[in-house]
Formats: structure tokens, sequence, C-alpha cells
């Protein structure tokens, strides 16, 4: 079980030049990848998403990779930088004709010239060998990240378990104390009627026969149980208790949707109570499972 926040880097030295990848993963429905690649490993995009989509399920997730390509120590000490001297003369050529017949006098800076596209000659690295290092370095920075994930799924985890419990008590409570809150509703109801049918004529109190009353308590006691959705409630529980030891896929969507019918019948119960003990649980309840459905939110 993965958190879908977290964060890593790592850094590469070899001959051919440095390399740093840094990885950070934010919640998100989807796989969201957002890569930042440097000129020289621009090329390798698709090879880098395949690596990340291999590992990763979900989440928002901004990969920044750096890569400083240098030349070879010997060549650099005994000619300093490689320039492209064909490119440097059609520059500076280029610079004479807009410098004449202007106002302006300046003189050129070679330092703006060694900036130019192309007037510095690139490292030459052997493709394959760049490609394999920086697949590596990914790698390694998507093993810490995993390594990450996973702490703080298991964090996230334990915080979803507790409040499970915690509307597991208030369920199992509630289904103990539930025929008596019943059986209260029905003494309730039925002095109530007793009371109305004093109040009324006789003609009406006629009316009022012992069958008529039977039915509309059948009717009251049916649109009141709430046996259904608390059997539904103590499924749910027991399929979220299933999903925090799922160990083989990732099981956040599961949750998400899971958080979303305990809340219905969380909200159904607190419509159809008869009892402020009732009311209290539904409201408790709720609080719970939104509780958990914001920590479900960051699971991978």
């Amino acid at each position: 079980m993965n958190s879908m926040t977290a964060c890593s880097r790592r850094e590469l030295r070899a001959d051919w030049g440095q390399a740093s990848c840094e990885l950070r993963t934010l919640n998100h429905r989807h796989l969201d990848l957002s890569l930042h690649l440097d000129e020289p490993v621009r090329v390798l995009e698709p090879v880098l998403r395949r690596e990340i989509q291999a590992v990763l399920q979900r989440g928002r997730v901004e990969c920044t990779l750096r890569c400083q390509l240098q030349h070879p120590a010997g060549a650099a000490q005994a000619e300093g930088l490689p320039i492209d001297d064909a490119r440097l003369q059609e520059l500076l050529r280029t610079c004479e004709r807009v410098l004449d017949g202007t106002i302006w006098q300046g003189n050129v800076n070679p330092v703006d010239l060694l900036k130019w596209p192309g007037v510095l000659q690139a490292p030459s690295v052997d493709a394959a060998q760049l490609q394999a290092a920086i697949v590596g370095l990914l790698g390694a920075t998507l093993k810490e990240l995993q390594v990450s994930r996973r702490r703080e799924g298991q964090a996230l985890v334990a915080l979803i378990a507790k409040r499970g419990k915690a509307a597991q008590a208030i369920l199992q409570d509630l289904q103990g104390k539930l025929p008596d809150l019943m059986a209260q509703q029905r003494d309730r109801l039925l002095d109530q009627l007793e009371s109305l049918a004093m109040n009324l004529e006789e003609s009406l109190t006629a009316a009022l026969k012992p069958e008529h009353l039977a039915s509309a308590l059948l009717t009251l006691a049916h649109k009141y149980d709430v046996t259904e959705e608390l059997e539904r409630l103590e499924i749910h529980l027991q399929t979220l208790d299933t999903l925090l030891h799922e160990e083989e896929e990732p099981v956040g969507r599961r949750l998400d949707f899971l958080m979303q019918e305990l809340h219905r019948e969380a909200n159904t119960l607190g419509n159809k109570s008869i009892h402020a003990e009732i009311t209290e649980a539904a409201m408790e309840l709720k609080v719970l499972t939104e509780q958990m459905r914001e920590q479900a939110r960051n699971l991978e």
C-alpha cells in the first residue's frame, strides 16, 4: 500500500559528465507524467516515460532530469574547449556586416560569441552508454521514491484502520441497542395514537379499527427500519479491512469508491433516524468516513 505523495533525488558522475534526477509525486486520480529534461537527454523521453509507467500506477509525477556533458579531461587540458572554427568565422562575418556603417562602434565580446549555439562543439558521448546510465539513474531514483511512498502508505493505512475500527465499534453498539430503540418507538407511536383517539369524535374513533392501527404501525416500522443500512455498513467495513491487507495490487481507487458507499449508507441511516442515539451514531460514522476518505485519496 503506497502513498502517492513523496519525493526523491539521486545524482550520477561519470567520465562523460554528470546528471541528477529528481522525482516528486502528488495524489491524482490517474497517472499524470510531467518530464523536464535537459537537451542531451531529451531524446530519451519515450524510454523514461515507459520506465516510470512500469513502476507507478497513479499520481501526478514530476520528473526533472539534468544532464551536463563534458569533454575528456586530457583533450580539455591539451587544447582547451573545442570550437567549431567554421561556425565561429561565419558568426564573425555576420557581426562585421551588422556593425559596418552603423553608429555603434563597440567591440564584440568573445564570451558572447562562445554562447552562440554551435560555436562550442558538443562533447561526443556514446548514445548507448548515456542511455544506460540515465535509465539506471532513473531506476535508482524510482526505487528510493517507492521506499518513501511505501513508508508513508503504511502510516496512512494505520490511520484508516484505526478509524475503521472506531466505526465498527459504533456499528456494533447501535446493532445491540436497535431492538430496544425500535420497541421504544413503537410504544411511543401507540401512545400518540391512543391520545389522538381520545380527542376524536366517536364516529371517527370507531373507524380506527385494530387492523388499521396494525397496518399503520407496520408501514411506519418499515419506513424507519434501519436494519438494511446497518447490514450494508457492516459489509462495507469488512471489505475495508480486506482492502487494507491487500498486498498484490494498488487499491486506492477501490478505497475511494468504498468511502462513497460508506458515506451514502451513513447518510441514509441519519435520514431514517427515529431516535437521538441513531442520529448521533450516523453523524459519527459520517465524520469517520470523511476522515478515512481524505486519507484514502493519498493512496495509490
